[in-house]
């Protein structure tokens, strides 16, 4: 599918060609009585001219998909490779198959097609699949990357950040990197961001989220928050400040936190480990096992009431 706003193709699982949209039938004048009157018989409508060697009576429905075309329309880089977007969210992929992703691209791919955007949201990426990302797939043309809501921990996300390139394309605005509903630490990340500023001057921007309702204390339903982008030093980006972000990384802070444990899960097992120290310490010392003392089991009993 041709985006004619993002001048680039975009392929999905279910594309089977990529085809130009058709053009735009030509406008008609309407002329008035007068003239009417005056012009004699209508012409013909206008017709889009046939192309070359297209059958007499034929009429083409859209110009072929050309490298001269592409060019044109600017779905090629300066290397005329194809600047593509992929769409791979919410396919169950795994850790295995974005490997598989990753190596047929540096194999086969990489001289032919240029990653736009990446869509991998939504699947079961884990580290594995997010350090074939980032040696295989971060390039300084990337425009987005999305990883958001997989399984993702600390060791994948600090690869993407050590592959992040610190220098954009002239024009390119900052690449714009999700990574929120992951198993990521994040003070853990904001603290390497810290340092791959420090180590290779990568400028980064975790925008801030603020209600866009105005009440007080940010308590706002999800959908009316608005982000505050960012730039070094405070305030809002613009001219070059702006150009100086590389990567963006909007609710970074958003991560999965694992469930709290209930008072009675433990409780529960804070008794059976005071029953086993309790066998262990009644056990004799030798070879042969034997069963707990009464006085162990006295105890054991004693301490599962005390729980109830």
């Amino acid at each position: 599918m041709y985006d004619s706003d993002l001048d680039e193709i975009i392929v999905t699982p279910s594309t089977s060609a990529a085809r130009l949209p058709p053009s735009p039938p030509p406008r008609v004048l309407p002329s008035t009585s007068a003239e009417a009157a005056t012009a004699g018989p209508a012409s013909p409508p206008l017709r889009p001219a046939p192309l070359q060697g297209t059958p007499p009576g034929a009429v083409a429905s859209s110009p072929p998909l050309t490298l001269d075309l592409m060019r044109q329309c600017r779905s090629l880089d300066s290397w005329d490779r194809l600047r593509i977007s992929l769409r791979l969210e919410r396919q169950l992929l795994n850790n295995t198959e974005v490997e598989m992703l990753a190596a047929w691209y540096e194999e086969r791919a990489a001289s032919l097609i240029e990653m736009s955007k990446l869509w991998l949201f939504d699947n079961r990426v884990g580290d594995r699949g997010a350090v074939a990302v980032a040696r295989a797939l971060l390039h300084p043309g990337l425009l987005e990357l999305h990883l958001s809501h997989n399984v993702i921990g600390d060791k994948g996300a600090a690869a993407l950040l050590e592959a992040l390139p610190v220098q954009r394309p002239t024009g390119l605005r900052p690449l714009w990197l999700r990574l929120e509903w992951n198993i990521i630490n994040a003070d853990l990340l904001q603290q390497r961001l810290d340092e791959q500023r420090k180590a290779r001057g990568l400028i980064s921007d975790v925008p801030q989220v603020r209600p866009s309702s105005g009440i007080p204390g940010g308590s706002s339903p999800a959908h009316e928050n608005r982000l505050v982008l960012g730039k070094p030093g405070g305030g809002t980006p613009c001219g070059a400040a702006a150009a100086a972000v590389s990567v963006r990384l909007p609710w970074a802070s958003c991560q999965k936190q694992p469930p709290s444990e209930a008072g009675v899960l433990r409780s529960v097992k804070g008794f059976h480990t005071h029953v086993s120290k309790l066998q262990s310490a009644a056990a004799p010392h030798h070879h042969h096992h034997t069963a707990p003392t009464t006085s162990a089991a006295s105890a054991s009993a004693a301490a599962f009431r005390c729980i109830l």
